[in-house]
């Protein structure tokens, strides 16, 4: 791909606006951009990590199998999010998850080597930093929620986030009951029966792609 292709898709992405001309032009003459379709493995568990990744459209997951073979899903990663940075200059790169395309994705990767030129511009290192920091982050947040919280209070988080954004207590789903209980790493009937429970406690009420919010 040259790079007018390379700049057309970087410029979805709100990072690459925000670098300086200099940078914009050291990260044209690098990296290259890799497409995936829907529900295709981008890494598979175990794999070395050889490029920090940023996504310049569509949504990823990462996800580990249980002991029953159900995925557990960890981590989405949305346009302009990053993927292996925290790995890439680890001792042992190796991803710890699988990583798919849960629709058709974007992302620009940069190896090891193009990272280490790139450091040379403060600019582009302090954003390198950042993008380390925030999903070093979100693992802390994840890892609270999952030794910490219920089933209830992680789906009354979700539904209180989601009344924000669509400014609603009759809330529509983004995605599906059984998405759901992947995102919240628990079986669909243990979902459901905790969704049961809640309307029984006359917190929500719900249909197929609906919950109202009672609270």
């Amino acid at each position: 791909m040259n790079k007018n292709n390379i700049e057309i898709e970087l410029m979805k992405t709100t990072i690459y606006k925000s670098f300086s001309p200099d940078v914009k032009r050291a990260l044209l003459t690098k990296g290259k951009i890799k497409k995936f379709n829907k529900n295709q493995i981008v890494y598979n568990k175990g794999d070395i990590c050889n490029s920090f990744d940023i996504v310049i459209d569509g949504i990823l997951a990462s996800y580990s199998l249980n002991a029953k073979e159900n995925e557990n899903v960890m981590f989405n990663f949305t346009p302009n999010t990053f993927m292996g940075g925290n790995l890439l200059f680890a001792s042992k790169p190796i991803y710890p998850m699988s990583i798919y395309s849960q629709e058709d994705c974007t992302i620009y990767c940069l190896s090891k080597g193009e990272i280490e030129e790139l450091i040379s511009y403060k600019e582009f290192a302090l954003f390198f930093i950042i993008s380390i920091s925030k999903n070093a982050q979100n693992l802390n947040k994840k890892i609270v929620k999952y030794t910490q919280n219920t089933l209830r209070d992680n789906i009354i988080e979700y539904l209180q986030e989601l009344r924000v954004i669509q400014r609603s207590n009759k809330i529509i789903l983004p995605i599906s009951k059984k998405e759901l209980a992947i995102v919240f790493g628990v079986q669909r009937q243990s979902l459901f029966r905790e969704l049961k429970r809640m309307r029984d406690d006359g917190i929500i009420d719900y249909d197929n792609k609906t919950i109202v919010y009672n609270q």
